[in-house]
């Protein structure tokens, strides 16, 4: 299944469907409140997801099958970028909370959220050897923490990509806009490689970019056309 942000209704709303595009379900109905980056648990029973509600962005989980958002995080000056845990238990994500952008983590099962990082983070991925991968804001690069030792192990992404780049089972997949395709980083050292996929029409400056576990299936959002309209306005005095 594919989880996703659309606005075909009217606001934004969070919308489930096949893997093809195929049997849509609306899990949402805020009536206008914002809510995106919606991200399946490991099991694929529920997803977390950011909106705002009552105030600045929060993390909510919801059933893969729809019903309630149940609050995750509270009383924050914004929570970005859910991204869960190998085991399904917990959930990182970015947050000013400390007075500066860092990963924090945070159980589905309620309680106060634990700070990861103190060197900076927005979006992290918890790999299967229980390391964690890194992206800053407002620095272009992917950080790996091991035992709580900071390696940069890549000048990718850019800030603008911060939040569209995923692990999969082949290696992370992350947008490279100056060679105009997505490119495959190991964590071994190398360079990253290139894999013939365009991200030309991708758009910019939010999650737009992911990928099923093994890594075969790259899912993005990109911008089929771009339109604008002509108004005639009273004449000017």
């Amino acid at each position: 299944q594919l989880a996703f942000i659309s606005n075909r209704t009217g606001p934004p709303e969070l919308w489930v469907s096949d893997a093809d595009g195929q049997n849509l379900v609306r899990l949402t109905d805020l009536g206008g409140a914002s809510v995106e980056t919606p991200r399946w648990s490991p099991d694929g029973r529920t997803l977390a997801v950011v909106a705002r509600i009552e105030g600045p962005a929060a993390l909510y989980l919801i059933s893969a099958e729809g019903g309630t958002l149940q609050p995750l995080t509270t009383n924050t000056p914004g929570d970005l970028a859910p991204r869960w845990s190998r085991d399904g238990q917990t959930v990182l994500f970015g947050s000013q909370r400390s007075g500066t952008w860092d990963i924090w983590r945070v159980s589905i099962n309620g309680g106060a959220p634990e700070q990861v990082t103190q060197t900076g983070g927005l979006v992290a991925e918890e790999l299967p050897d229980g390391s964690l991968l890194v992206a800053k804001p407002r620095e272009a690069g992917l950080w790996h923490i091991v035992d709580g030792v900071e390696t940069k192990v890549a000048d990718l992404p850019t800030p603008v990509d911060a939040q569209s780049w995923t692990w999969t089972s082949r290696g992370v997949l992350i947008p490279n806009r100056t060679a105009g395709e997505i490119v495959r980083l190991q964590l071994d050292g190398q360079a990253p490689e290139p894999t013939g996929t365009s991200v030309a029409s991708m758009f910019t400056g939010e999650a737009s970019l992911t990928a099923s576990a093994d890594g075969r299936m790259v899912v993005m959002a990109q911008a089929d056309r771009v339109e604008s309209d002509l108004l005639v306005t009273e004449p000017m005095e």
